[in-house]
């Protein structure tokens, strides 16, 4: 597997956040924790959740350019 691909299955996730349901949220919390034993906290699935929570209401607004090109 090309380690792009790779990355893409363990943190694609975090692109749908918005569209997840929370039981698919802790499920790939729990894939992202076996890979990440030492990283991840054990509330990291509910820290998770809440920030799926978070960037909900942000999801349809224009995203600022922030390049470094000026």
């Amino acid at each position: 597997m090309h380690v792009y691909e790779l990355n893409s299955s363990r943190f694609g996730c975090l692109r749908k956040l918005d569209v997840l349901s929370s039981q698919e949220i802790l499920l790939a919390e729990s894939n992202l924790a076996e890979v990440y034993k030492d990283g991840l906290g054990v509330s990291f699935g509910n820290e998770l959740e809440q920030f799926a929570d978070f960037v909900i209401p942000f999801k349809y607004e224009q995203a600022e350019d922030v390049s470094c090109n000026s």
